[in-house]
């Protein structure tokens, strides 16, 4: 006897935009949303199921499956984008039918790391579901600009093997997410 199991299928990577308004400086919201719309058109590109989740308010989300198909959608999704979210991402990963949640593999996209979303990163990296983050130093966005922060949390991350790129006013996004695509990339 054979018995044939169909497993639902999952995105492959999500990408997960923090659209939370309380830590925008100047500028920064539209790197993190071409930093996410560049990890997006790379699985595209590459023909991988992938799945944009916005956390406005309310969350928008978009699959992706090809380069030649959804990627528009997922585009037009990305340029209408506002920081109007007020929720931490924390809730949208721990949301039952979050779409970013349940993929195999998580890139956060957010100017704002806190205690609960690097634990809840962890977390996911801890049990072996291949996680990233891009985070985006608004600080750097301020008139006056600011010199690198030291961020432990970032710190955290980092030791416990999660890429991490972070991006600041003026960086070569390319180069930055060089790193972090080729994590990806291995995963996948």
């Amino acid at each position: 006897m054979v018995k044939e199991l169909e497993d639902t299928p999952h995105d492959e990577v999500g990408v997960l935009l923090d659209a939370d308004g309380r830590s925008v400086v100047g500028e920064s919201f539209d790197l993190q949303v071409r930093a996410a719309g560049s990890i997006l058109r790379a699985q595209a590109m590459r023909n991988r199921r992938a799945v944009l989740t916005i956390s406005s308010s309310p969350p928008e989300s978009c699959q992706v499956a090809s380069y030649d198909g959804e990627w528009r959608l997922a585009l037009e999704l990305l340029a209408a984008a506002e920081p109007t979210g007020t929720e931490p991402l924390t809730r949208l990963l721990d949301r039952e039918g979050s779409p970013a949640a349940h993929a195999h593999e998580l890139v956060a996209v957010t100017a704002s790391l806190g205690v609960e979303l690097t634990d809840a990163l962890l977390e996911r990296a801890l049990a072996r579901r291949p996680t990233s983050l891009v985070f985006v130093e608004a600080a750097s966005f301020r008139p006056e600009g600011a010199p690198p922060a030291r961020e432990p949390l970032l710190l955290r991350l980092q030791m416990a093997g999660v890429p991490v790129a972070v991006l600041r006013r003026g960086d070569d996004l390319a180069a930055k997410l060089g790193g972090l695509e080729e994590a990806l990339t291995v995963h996948g």
